[in-house]
């Protein structure tokens, strides 16, 4: 089979198919990856979250969603998922994701402070920040799994 390669111009890495699958691609250094089409999706999702959880914080109370959980339940839950997607997206950039994960969570914590009927607390920031840095740590994990059952394929 020929090897071709794809520039990913977001990480800088150059992608080749597998010899014995052509849906899945290898890193040029022997990691596996997830094929184009995936990550894209990833990206999309993370972005989409990212757009809905800055809504849900900035936005009117009336329109941010309630359950059961509480407020720091649901802070952690909408951040864990924000870090999974963004962890999934950006495999290769996951420690720089994690910081500019607690910058800009920090910044909608500010942000508050200028938007009626919103408090910037503390406590928000914190559970923010650790909820989205399990959601990144979780993505690493999933990965790590996948790469090792991968080894012997």
């Amino acid at each position: 089979m020929r090897s071709t390669h794809v520039d990913n111009p977001v990480d800088g890495v150059k992608f080749r198919p597998r010899e014995n699958d052509p849906n899945r691609l290898r890193i040029s250094n022997q990691e596996t990856c997830y094929p184009l089409a995936m990550t894209f999706a990833f990206r999309i999702i993370a972005w989409l979250l990212s757009a809905a959880v800055t809504f849900a914080t900035l936005g009117p109370a009336r329109y941010r969603p309630h359950s059961a959980l509480g407020q720091d339940g649901e802070h952690a839950l909408a951040f864990v998922l924000v870090g999974l997607a963004f962890g999934l997206a950006y495999p290769r950039r996951r420690l720089l994701t994690a910081g500019i994960a607690v910058i800009l969570i920090g910044v909608l914590e500010v942000l508050q402070l200028w938007t009626p009927g919103r408090h910037a607390r503390l406590e928000d920031f914190v559970v923010d920040a650790l909820a989205a840095w399990v959601g990144i740590a979780a993505a690493a994990v999933f990965d790590w799994l996948r790469n090792r059952s991968n080894i012997g394929t």
